[in-house]
Formats: C-alpha cells, sequence, structure tokens
C-alpha cells in the first residue's frame, strides 16, 4: 500500500520566523503556529479549547515570503508534509519531536 505524508493547518504564528541563509545559499525560516480547536463537551455542553504548537520550517521562495510577510500573530494557512526529528542531547537523554515541512503557504 502506498505511503501518503500531507498535513494542512490554519493558525497563527507564535513567533517571529527566524531567518537565514544556509551554508550552501538556499534561504530558510523556522517559526511555530498556534492552530485552536474548539467544541462543545456533550454530557455538559460547556464550550471546551485546546491548543496545539506546530514547529514549521520554510525553505526556498516560502522561506523568503514566510519572512517578509509574517510575524507573531499573524493568520497563517500552511501545507506540507511531518517529518520526525530524533536527537540525543548531551547529557545522553534522547529527545524527538514531529514538524511540518512546507510546500505551500498562505495569509488567507
Amino acid at each position: 500500500m502506498p505511503n501518503y505524508n500531507k498535513a494542512i493547518f490554519m493558525g497563527r504564528v507564535i513567533r517571529d520566523p527566524d531567518f537565514r541563509i544556509t551554508p550552501s545559499g538556499q534561504p530558510k525560516a523556522n517559526t511555530a503556529i498556534a492552530v485552536n480547536h474548539d467544541w462543545i463537551d456533550q454530557p455538559t455542553g460547556e464550550k471546551k479549547s485546546a491548543v496545539c504548537f506546530v514547529d514549521i520550517e520554510a525553505t526556498g521562495q516560502n522561506a523568503e515570503v514566510l519572512n517578509e510577510y509574517f510575524e507573531k500573530g499573524s493568520f497563517i494557512h500552511v501545507e506540507g508534509y511531518l517529518r520526525y526529528w530524533k536527537w540525543k542531547k548531551r547529557n545522553g537523554d534522547i529527545r524527538s519531536k514531529h514538524d511540518l515541512v512546507v510546500e505551500f503557504l498562505n495569509a488567507s
């Protein structure tokens, strides 16, 4: 069976993009977004809310657009694929996380 890795998020940028040019000359920008999920609790009728924070990374033209047009608090629509990171800290602890590699972004 084929694999498929696609994610779409709409939320707000939670910190200004960290923009840099890599040693190979490619633009790269990192930031994070907050995506809210609201619902009504059926048993109580109470309005509930949860937030998910997602790190994002853009390269090339997407990085330039992210850096130029988005800042903390900006509304953003991003599409891309999830990437899994795993690393060992200096003290030997193993850490891991997912982030979104941006393939498309829009201010919607």
